[in-house]
């Protein structure tokens, strides 16, 4: 649920592959798969049966 709400990152040469890894010490990138991983856990939790 959380990946689905996140921007997609693409990576098909090694200059992509070390940009993706660059991101992944982003600040605002981390704040932001946190937040998206929050509101999926609050989701489950509030409606463990859903199917959505």
């Amino acid at each position: 649920m959380a990946l689905n709400n996140l921007k997609p990152v693409y990576v098909v040469t090694d200059k992509g592959t070390l940009y993706a890894k660059a991101k992944e010490f982003n600040p605002q990138f981390q704040v932001d798969v946190q937040q998206e991983i929050i509101k999926a856990v609050d989701k489950v939790m509030k409606y463990p049966q859903h199917n959505q």
